[in-house]
């Protein structure tokens, strides 16, 4: 099993029971909406999500118009398309948002958890590399402040030396 948490924004419910059950032996934790403004306030959330999984055609909010506004805010979380319309062009528009895949209804059991637990390890990976930065970046600043203090220092270090030696030199 995967672990990780996947967000599934579906507006047909009983596709989304079936999607759920389908997928809860890839994932860690399953959250669902039903259009991508929903999805929208999941993602700004505190949660952490690893991968989303989006059909296209929603209310409200298309998965098209949703997968833009979130690599728009710069996230790359993997993001998986899901449409009954298997047509080029969106195929091309998933392409173009920079979807990580793109699967069509109906889709193969199979293949529905391979992609999603593909996703998930990528979605996983991927925090762990923004944690390594984050440890790293705080690591950085950390010797830079003891740089700082250490050069501030010397700095005080060389005052007094010096002062010193002008001493030295009036009493000799």
């Amino acid at each position: 099993m995967t672990q990780g948490t996947l967000l599934i924004v579906e507006d047909e419910f009983d596709l989304l029971e079936i999607l759920v059950e389908m997928l809860s032996p890839v994932c860690g934790k399953i959250l669902t909406t039903s259009n991508g403004k929903e999805a929208l306030d999941v993602l700004s959330g505190t949660e952490k999500i690893h991968a989303v999984l989006s059909d296209i055609n929603m209310p409200l909010m298309t998965g098209f118009q949703l997968l833009a506004q979130v690599r728009e805010s710069g996230s790359i979380i993997p993001f998986v398309t899901l449409t009954a319309y298997a047509d080029q062009e969106n195929m091309r528009e998933s392409i173009r948002l920079n979807a990580t895949d793109f699967l069509t209804k109906p889709f193969d059991r199979k293949e529905l958890a391979d992609v999603i637990g593909k996703a998930l390890r990528q979605g996983i990976n991927l925090d762990e590399i923004q944690q390594e930065m984050q440890t790293r970046a705080q690591d950085l600043k950390i010797t830079s402040e003891f740089l700082e203090y250490y050069q501030t220092y010397q700095k005080k270090i060389m005052g007094i030396r010096i002062e010193n030696s002008k001493y030295i030199k009036q009493r000799s």
